[in-house]
């Protein structure tokens, strides 16, 4: 048997083409079949019919286009892979220039910049330059000037709630509440006890009826 032939040239060195095993074999029996077949010519001679010669010619043609398509598949397979490593070469780049790009980044890189100041508009600092001095008190402690809101509305609410027993007798917390459009009655309980304690209203369970 002749020695398989190699389609593509083949070197040692790690990053060039390897042609397949398969297609080594696929070659080495495609040379096995020309060769029987020359052999077989020689033993059948010429004393064959047309239609065997005519078989026989057409198994040589079969051959001989089936190697060449092979050597073919070798070459595309060949090209397929130094594109592919050259591809690589450029994505990675070569060690050097790795090590270039490393030790080169730190310096070319911009320095941090300033944090901004923060800038106070005109139109404000002059706003707060023309507050009087009580106003900036009162901002500064927003307690000081409601000090004296819960003992008005306590007493606006109490007369509210006194003329709104009288108007509904049996009337609940709950109720006033939601009429007042409070959240809940939480903030009458006090309100309906000093109505109590002055006598104006007494409790019967939940309602609350006028004294007289």
């Amino acid at each position: 048997m002749p020695p398989a032939k190699n389609s593509t040239s083949r070197s040692s060195h790690p990053g060039t083409f390897k042609e397949p095993a398969a297609l080594k074999w696929l070659s080495s029996s495609l040379d096995t079949a020309q060769q029987a077949l020359v052999e077989l010519r020689e033993d059948t001679g010429r004393d064959v019919s047309q239609g065997a010669r005519d078989l026989h010619k057409d198994l040589r043609a079969f051959i001989s286009s089936a190697r060449r398509d092979a050597e073919k598949l070798a070459k595309a397979l060949q090209r397929d892979f130094d594109q592919a490593q050259k591809q690589l070469a450029q994505a990675t780049g070569s060690p050097g220039e790795a090590r270039a790009k490393t030790t080169t980044a730190p310096a070319s890189a911009p320095k941090a910049a300033a944090k901004p100041k923060r800038v106070t508009a005109p139109g404000k600092s002059n706003a707060r330059a023309a507050r009087s001095p009580n106003e900036n008190t009162a901002t500064a402690n927003p307690r000081t000037r409601t000090t004296a809101t819960p003992t008005a509305r306590a007493g606006g609410r109490r007369e509210q709630l006194l003329a709104l027993v009288v108007a509904q007798p049996g009337i609940t917390l709950a109720q006033a509440a939601k009429q007042f459009g409070l959240k809940d009655a939480t903030g009458l309980y006090a309100v309906a006890r000093r109505l109590q304690n002055d006598g104006l209203v007494r409790k019967s369970g939940a309602e609350l009826h006028p004294t007289a």
